[in-house]
C-alpha cells in the first residue's frame, strides 16, 4: 500500500528511532511519545497504521487502543502491538483491546516488515470492499427508486385501462334511467298539452325524474369513490364491499345474459384498503366476462363466493368459461403478460390485482381451475373481526 502513513507511539526514543528506519524507506511515519500524543496525531492525520507500545506511562497501549476502537473515525485503523512481554494474558489482553496483531519486543526486522504489510494490504482490501459496497447500495438504491417510478406509470396505465372500461359500464347503466326520464318529461309535456296535468300528476312525474336523476348521481359518486386512494386502511366486509361493485357491474352482465350467481357467506367486517379491493374484484370480473362473451359461451354466468376458513375470510371469483391454459397459469400475473394484448389488453390488471393483494393488503392473490372455469380467490387475513 504506496503512500501509508504509520504512527509509532512509544515512550522510548531508541525503539521510535528504530521503527522509522526500518519503515520510512516505503512508507511516511509519523512519532508520538506518549499515548496522549498519539490520539491528537491521529485527529490531525490520516493514519493508516499504528505500531504502539503496551507499557508507558500515563496511558498505556490497552487504554489507547480502546479509545481508538470507540470511535466511528478511527475503529478501522489496524493497531500492531509492541511489548517486551510474551505471555498469554498479555496477548489476550491486547487482543481484547482491538489488536489485530502483536510482536514481541525484540523482533527480527523483515518480520515486521511482513507483518507491517500485510496490516496494510488487509486495510487495502476492507476499504476497497467498503467502497464496493456503497456503490452496491447507492446502484441499488437507484434501482429500487426506476422500479419504483415504473410501478407507478404501470399503476397509472393499469388504471387509466380500467377507468375505460367503468365509463363503458356506466353509460350501460345510464341508459335506461336517461330513457326513463326522457319518457317521463315527453308524457308530462304531453298530458300538459292535452290540460291533464293536475298537481298530484306533476309530483308524481317529478318525482320519478328526480328517482332516476338520483341514480345517475349516485352512478358518478361511485365512480369518484371507486379510483379515490385508500392512504389508510378502513373497516369493511365483502358483502359491503360487492354491493359498491355490483352497482357498478350488474347492468352491465345482464345486459349481455351473463347470470351473477351470489354465494356470500360471510358477514364478518375485517380491515383493509378498500377502494383498491374493490377495483381487483372488479377487474377479476370483468376479465370473466371478457372470457365468457370471446368464448360465446352458452349459459355463461360469474359466481361470487365468500367464506371463512382458518385465519383468512376469502373471496372467490369464478366462471364457465372453460379455465385457464396450464402453460399460461404460471405467468398469469407477470407484467405485461396478456391474453388479450391484440384486443387492446395492457397486460397489467391482473399484475395491479396480484400486487394490491399481496402487498397492500396483506392477503394471497391465486388462481386454479375447476371442472367449469378458472377460479380466481383473494384470501385476507382476519385483522379485526366484528358482526354486523
Amino acid at each position: 500500500m504506496k503512500n501509508a502513513i504509520i504512527l509509532v507511539i512509544d515512550d522510548a526514543k531508541a525503539n521510535i528511532d528504530t521503527f522509522i528506519e526500518l519503515l520510512s524507506v516505503e512508507y511516511e511515519v509519523l512519532a508520538a511519545i506518549n499515548g496522549l500524543d498519539g490520539l491528537e496525531v491521529v485527529a490531525d492525520n490520516q493514519v493508516d497504521l499504528i505500531l504502539l507500545d503496551v507499557n508507558m506511562p500515563n496511558m498505556n497501549g490497552y487504554e489507547v487502543s480502546k479509545i481508538l476502537k470507540s470511535k466511528d473515525d478511527t475503529k478501522n485503523i489496524p493497531i500492531i502491538f509492541i511489548t517486551v512481554n510474551d505471555n498469554e494474558n498479555s496477548i489476550e489482553k491486547a487482543y481484547d483491546a482491538g489488536a489485530a496483531d502483536y510482536i514481541v519486543n525484540p523482533f527480527k526486522p523483515k518480520e515486521l516488515k511482513a507483518r507491517v504489510k500485510t496490516q496494510l494490504n488487509l486495510l487495502k482490501k476492507t476499504r476497497e470492499l467498503a467502497e464496493l459496497n456503497a456503490s452496491l447500495e447507492q446502484k441499488v438504491k437507484q434501482e429500487v427508486e426506476k422500479n419504483r417510478i415504473k410501478d407507478q406509470h404501470m399503476i397509472q396505465q393499469a388504471k387509466f385501462a380500467q377507468m375505460g372500461e367503468m365509463l363503458s359500464m356506466i353509460a350501460h347503466q345510464w341508459r335506461q334511467p336517461l330513457a326513463a326520464i326522457s319518457a317521463t318529461s315527453a308524457s308530462l309535456e304531453l298530458k300538459s298539452i292535452l290540460g291533464k296535468a293536475d298537481s298530484k300528476t306533476i309530483v308524481m312525474y317529478t318525482k320519478n325524474i328526480s328517482d332516476y336523476s338520483q341514480h345517475l348521481s349516485s352512478t358518478i359518486d361511485d365512480f369518484r369513490t371507486f379510483f379515490k386512494p385508500d392512504k389508510q386502511k378502513s373497516e369493511s366486509s365483502y358483502s359491503k364491499i360487492l354491493d359498491s361493485v355490483f352497482g357498478i357491474i350488474e347492468i352491465s352482465l345482464k345486459n349481455k345474459n351473463i347470470k351473477l350467481i351470489k354465494e356470500l357467506n360471510l358477514e364478518i367486517k375485517f380491515v383493509t384498503h378498500i377502494n383498491e379491493l374493490k377495483q381487483v374484484i372488479l377487474n377479476l370480473i370483468k376479465n370473466a366476462e371478457d372470457i365468457l362473451i370471446e368464448k360465446e359461451v352458452k349459459d355463461p354466468y360469474i359466481k361470487i363466493s365468500t367464506y371463512s376458513k382458518d385465519d383468512k375470510y376469502i373471496l372467490e371469483v369464478s366462471d364457465n368459461g372453460g379455465g385457464v391454459a396450464e402453460d399460461i397459469l404460471p405467468k398469469i400475473f407477470d407484467a405485461y403478460f396478456s391474453t388479450k394484448l391484440d384486443k387492446g389488453g395492457t397486460g397489467l390488471g391482473l399484475y395491479m390485482s396480484k400486487m394490491i393483494i399481496d402487498d397492500h393488503c396483506s392477503g394471497k392473490l391465486s388462481v386454479s381451475n375447476d371442472e367449469f372455469g378458472a377460479v380466481f380467490c383473494i384470501e385476507l387475513r382476519s385483522v379485526h373481526t366484528s358482526h354486523f
